[in-house]
């Protein structure tokens, strides 16, 4: 994808996300006790402003899910929250494992481990994030299983971080 594609993918997203961030209220008239409610209505907003970021239709690249990537060729991974995983691949590559609901243990910057049946990473695989409990102290949490590897940009990847950062 050239770079000029890219930018205007990345200018389209922001200016979308500003829009929804300054189109609703500023919540100052919530009634009490709304919590549970309240957190899975945040919840599908932020699954529509993913959904958002993600849908780039004019661009034909980012048009499909792979269901495995190749072990050997993940460079890194990158814990968003507990609903989002980033594999950077060899060759800049990045894809975007984005769980339904949330898969307890994982956690920003945290530790993860994969469990696989092949050399290959592929949906219905797993991942399990690590409880700390103290110095040299854990657990593994719940095995949460892989639904796709949805292919990002960098751009895309630094739009999702910023979103999820935004207090809500």
């Amino acid at each position: 994808m050239s770079k000029l594609v890219a930018a205007w993918v990345a200018a389209v997203l922001c200016s979308s996300l500003w829009a929804a961030e300054n189109a609703g209220g500023n919540g100052a008239d919530a009634e009490p006790g709304e919590g549970a409610a309240e957190e899975a209505a945040e919840e599908r907003d932020l699954d529509a402003i993913i959904a958002e970021i993600l849908d780039v239709d004019a661009v034909e690249d980012y048009d499909t899910t792979e269901s495995c990537i190749a072990r050997s060729r993940i460079s890194r991974t990158e814990i968003l929250n507990e609903r989002f995983v980033v594999f950077h691949l060899r060759g800049d590559e990045k894809y975007l494992v984005q769980f339904q609901h949330r898969c307890p243990g994982l956690r920003r910057n945290g530790t993860m481990r994969l469990e696989t049946r092949s050399f290959r990473l592929c949906s219905m695989d797993t991942i399990q994030g690590f409880y700390e409990m103290g110095i040299g102290r854990g657990t593994w949490g719940p095995s949460c299983m892989i639904p796709g590897f949805e292919p990002v940009t960098r751009e895309q990847v630094a739009i999702i971080k910023e979103e999820l950062r935004r207090p809500r």
